[in-house]
């Protein structure tokens, strides 16, 4: 089997969902399925760089997976279940590399800056995050614009996203939207006080509907507004890929 047979192969397993069909328990000892490992053992064996098999064969799945969700044929849980197993196929490989952070895309803060939200959102986020080669440094919620500061200051990520609870669901207590604006650009101003805006992406948003409700994102000083999960992991995709 060569190579380019054998990327194809890891690709079209996860997208086709060869693989147990419940979703992976949560635990961190969670492995890959014993055939999906089995393929990425086998390119490890022919000596394919571990850098080659994540961006040909886990890329090209979480893409081909992105596109069948956006046009429907996949749903959220059959999303979340390839991503799943696409992060750990990454946390397979990284026991192969030389340099496992040479397989990180990128770092992402994640910061929600008006009270509670959705536990299991945020699960979802960390797993479409660790599918796609992100790594997630979640900060959790009511946080004061300097402490996102220092932590972004501290931890120095790619991309500091601002996460917003859904506007649906009124038990959430969201603020009006002239409130959560002031907010994101303390937000905003501290960091661009402190020299670091030109080294980070700022995304705000959540799951739904938040964005129609803030003004332009270049009036708070962010780079995009995520208004529901496609848009959010569309963005994330075209950033995570951009150097390929």
């Amino acid at each position: 089997m060569n190579e380019q047979v054998l990327m194809g192969q890891i690709s079209n397993h996860i997208v086709k969902g060869k693989f147990v069909t419940h979703m992976p328990p949560k635990t961190t000892s969670e492995k890959v399925p014993a055939d999906l490992s089995e393929l990425i053992q086998l390119s490890m064996d022919k000596e394919v760089p571990p850098p080659l098999v994540s961006e040909v064969a886990l890329d090209k799945a979480m893409d081909d997976t992105i596109k069948r969700y956006k046009t429907g044929e996949f749903l959220l849980p059959d999303l979340i279940i390839r991503a799943a197993y696409t992060g750990k196929s990454r946390e397979t490989l990284a026991d192969f590399a030389d340099d496992a952070e040479s397989l990180v895309k990128g770092t992402v803060v994640l910061a929600t800056i008006d009270g509670k939200d959705y536990t299991h959102w945020d699960e979802m986020v960390d797993i479409i995050l660790k599918g796609l080669g992100y790594k997630i440094i979640n900060l959790g919620d009511e946080l004061s614009a300097n402490d996102i500061l220092q932590s972004v200051n501290k931890k120095m990520p790619d991309i500091l996203w601002l996460n917003i609870p859904s506007t649906s669901i009124p038990e959430f207590n969201v603020k009006p939207s002239t409130t959560l604006e002031s907010e994101i650009k303390q937000v905003t101003d501290n960091i661009s006080a402190a020299g670091l805006r030109d080294k980070i992406s700022i995304m705000v948003g959540g799951i739904d509907g938040v964005c129609s409700n803030l003004s332009p994102v270049e009036e708070f000083d962010a780079d995009f507004c995520c208004g529901n999960a496609i848009e959010t992991i569309s963005y994330l995709r075209k950033i995570a890929f951009s150097t390929n």
